[in-house]
């Protein structure tokens, strides 16, 4: 979540299920240790891209605002609009 939290998704999870992140397209909600999982990422393969794109650059090292750049210029333009994620701080 340290990463997903930051990553906005273009799927239209925001006007079907409220969502606020590339996070909530996998995870329903955190109670403790236990998360509760949402199977509606796993079926949709923009969330999963976004996902494996984020994650894959985290690793390498990219900052976190870079990556939300680089996943905004992807996928914006295609007619859905992104979650309201909040952006890295810098």
């Amino acid at each position: 979540p340290e990463v997903l939290n930051y990553m906005p998704c273009y799927c239209g999870c925001y006007e079907e299920d409220g969502h606020t992140s590339n996070t909530n397209c996998f995870v329903d909600s955190v109670k403790g240790d236990v998360a509760n999982l949402d199977t509606m990422g796993f079926g949709w393969q923009v969330c999963v891209d976004i996902a494996r794109e984020a994650k894959s650059e985290f690793e390498k090292g990219t900052d976190l605002r870079t990556i939300r750049e680089n996943i905004d210029n992807k996928y914006k333009g295609g007619g859905i609009e992104p979650t309201p994620t909040p952006l890295p701080k810098a």
